[in-house]
């Protein structure tokens, strides 16, 4: 009976890329986004493999992984539209200029809370 490692790895793709954006805050969301492309992809190979009739394997991961990787897809763009929108903010507020040493104190807070 051949194996469904489409499903498998679609599925993966899919949790790794909605786990890499929540672990990293939004910062990693152009790679959660292209995870999440992988794992759709993938996971609807493993979809079509079950559903032509090659495989009885991994129906559930397949259809798991399509549903995650569509979240993964939607969170990855809102975290991108965020971080656009933060920055252009941010550029268009003088109050966000910081001088070196404020910038480290800043980031030696962030990191350290």
């Amino acid at each position: 009976m051949p194996d469904n490692g489409q499903a498998v790895g679609g599925f993966v793709f899919s949790i790794v890329a909605v786990g890499l954006l929540v672990v990293s805050f939004g910062l990693s969301s152009i790679v959660s986004l292209g995870c999440a492309i992988a794992g759709l992809v993938m996971s609807r190979n493993g979809k079509r493999k079950v559903e032509s009739g090659e495989t009885p394997k991994h129906r559930g991961l397949a259809q798991a992984g399509l549903i995650i990787g569509w979240v993964g897809i939607g969170l990855s763009l809102l975290a991108i539209a965020g971080w656009i929108a933060a920055f252009a903010i941010s550029a268009g507020d003088d109050s966000f200029n910081l001088d070196p040493d404020q910038t480290r104190e800043v980031v030696a807070r962030m990191v350290w809370v």
